[in-house]
């Protein structure tokens, strides 16, 4: 486990719930945890869920496609298309919630998100700070998504990905 201090959560302006959190490790190897899908497998989603399906090309224009099933054994279906991509330095990505085939039992559930993905050297590079934005379409879905628990859920994620980045 990370000894860095907690995720740092908060609404920031416009439609953003942005988390930031410090990892013991290069910024070389996160985004790696971000870009390969074997790794993305393995620490999205939050605690109790795994990942059956991962697909990232990590390319401006290629895809993003996670199955993220929740303890209950229900597929949560969630697909994209990265918009940037600079190795060891960001990571932009639409993210929207596939309901095509029902999964989702939330039917007026936002549909849409940009996530970016920051990541700055700390200590000549040996860590990382990392500050993900979740920008929303409106201030509905800000909120939706907040009273969700998506700050909690993308939390435990990224205690999941400190796990793998320290180990």
């Amino acid at each position: 486990m990370s000894s860095i201090e907690p995720i740092d959560y908060r609404a920031a302006q416009g439609h953003d719930i942005v988390l930031v959190r410090d990892f013991d490790a290069p910024p070389a190897l996160v985004y790696r945890a971000w870009t390969d899908a074997a790794h993305l497998a393995r620490w999205w989603g939050p605690h109790g869920y795994t990942n059956p399906v991962c697909r990232i090309d990590a390319r401006p224009g290629g895809e993003i496609y996670i199955v993220m099933t929740g303890p209950d054994g229900v597929g949560l279906p969630i697909k994209g298309r990265v918009l940037e991509a600079i190795p060891g330095e960001s990571l932009i990505y639409s993210m929207d919630a596939d309901n095509s085939r029902g999964e989702w039992e939330i039917e007026t559930m936002p549909r849409h998100a940009i996530h970016m993905i920051r990541l700055a050297p700390l200590d000549g590079g040996k860590r990382t700070r990392q500050t993900v934005t979740a920008r929303m379409g409106n201030a509905d879905d800000l909120a939706f998504m907040a009273r969700m628990g998506m700050a909690e859920g993308f939390g435990q994620s990224l205690e999941r990905l400190a796990d793998l980045v320290t180990a």
